[in-house]
């Protein structure tokens, strides 16, 4: 069993899977998302949850995944941070296992508006994940900007 899937199991209740899009309110570039997820990684890992954040330059797309409770706890922060805005759920359902177990937050950029090079990032890391997970994401990758 995985380091966060341990920590999971002793909080006790059920695990979440939540993936939601939002507009950016400024603009990002790689050492700036590092920062952010390294922050948000941080906080993740004290709290049991993992996920993926994507950034396409000027929408983000994030699935965080770990207790019930610590899941709506992140949302309530993250829907009032000031760094982006029009935070839709876009999936929210429970589930039995983590999709991205080793990381606290990993996040991916847009090279140089390269969506190309975005996809074929999105393609790399979503060989082991669910079906479900893997659609959205591709999906958004090839979304312009919103």
């Amino acid at each position: 069993m995985k380091k966060a899937d341990v920590k999971a199991s002793r909080l006790g209740g059920s695990m979440r899977s939540l993936v939601y899009i939002s507009t950016a309110t400024q603009m990002f570039d790689q050492a700036e998302l590092d920062a952010l997820a390294q922050r948000a990684g941080a906080f993740n890992e004290a709290n049991a949850i993992t996920g993926l954040l994507v950034y396409n330059g000027l929408n983000f797309m994030q699935l965080i995944e770990g207790p019930d409770d610590r899941i709506e706890a992140c949302m309530r922060r993250i829907v009032t941070d000031p760094r982006h805005k029009g935070v839709v759920t876009v999936s929210n359902r429970r589930v039995e296992t983590r999709e991205f177990p080793d990381w606290g937050m990993k996040a991916k950029l847009v090279p140089n508006g390269n969506k190309d090079a975005l996809k074929r990032q999105i393609s790399d890391i979503m060989q082991n994940v669910s079906d479900q997970v893997r659609i959205m994401f591709e999906g958004f990758s090839t979304l312009e900007a919103l």
